[in-house]
């Protein structure tokens, strides 16, 4: 399996790990599977996204009817009685400010849980490139073999200092591929263990940061509601 255990992301490890891994990222399934665990990561991200921006939407029309609420409330005041005129002002004006909580809500929710996810189809994009680097690589090693093969089956025997030079080029030409396969397998291992640390700190992020956020919300809303409150419920009750 591609995807690397909890206590394989500390820097020990990885380089411990790499020339076994590295063999792994040389098989046809082994890329194939991560292909779609990208792929899935990727849609996965994208459904949260929309699901915390519907979210989102729904807290911007409650805080615009919240405060239409309050609006409607000043209305009221100005055409009653002294005797609770008073007390639907300050209602109002505490409606009002619980629904700028509900703003600061929704900011910290868009800034801190939000926003880390929508930049997955950039770092699946990256990931997917390493993997293309990667292939390309293979492909010109083999390519390179090949032909360094072929010249060593057809001037081997052959002593001419021509014929020796070019062995010479093509050896030293698949020596290049090779360190070329080298290189571009160790970034896509070294990719990989980044992209399933961040997905698993991002997705921890985004829950704790989106609950912190209504706790701070919920606690500093009930405040001002508990003023709210005691101001209507202490208003006299009409007296003919």
């Amino acid at each position: 399996m591609l995807s690397p255990n909890r206590s394989s992301f500390s820097p020990s490890s990885k380089r411990s790990s790499i020339s076994g891994f590295n063999s792994k990222l040389s098989n046809e399934e082994s890329i194939m599977f991560l292909k779609k665990n990208i792929s899935s990561t990727e849609r996965n991200a994208a459904m949260l996204v929309k699901a915390l921006d519907g979210y989102l939407d729904c807290q911007k029309r409650t805080q615009s009817k919240g405060i239409k609420i309050g609006t409607v409330l000043q209305i009221i005041a100005d055409q009653s009685s002294e005797s609770i005129k008073e007390s639907l002002n300050q209602v109002s004006k505490y409606l009002v400010e619980n629904e700028l909580l509900r703003a600061d809500l929704q900011e910290r929710i868009q800034g801190f849980s939000a926003e880390p996810i929508r930049a997955y189809p950039m770092i699946c994009d990256r990931l997917l490139n390493d993997i293309k680097n990667q292939k390309q690589a293979l492909l010109n090693q083999r390519k390179k073999r090949e032909m360094a093969e072929n010249v060593l089956l057809k001037e081997g025997g052959d002593n001419n200092k021509s014929m020796s030079r070019r062995m010479s080029k093509s050896q030293l030409e698949l020596a290049d591929a090779t360190g070329m396969v080298t290189l571009s397998t160790d970034t896509l291992q070294e990719s990989i263990y980044a992209f399933e640390e961040r997905k698993h700190n991002d997705i921890k992020n985004c829950v704790k940061e989106m609950i912190y956020s209504e706790m701070i919300y919920h606690a500093k809303s009930l405040e001002v509601l508990t003023k709210a409150f005691e101001v209507i419920d202490s208003t006299e009750e009409f007296h003919p």
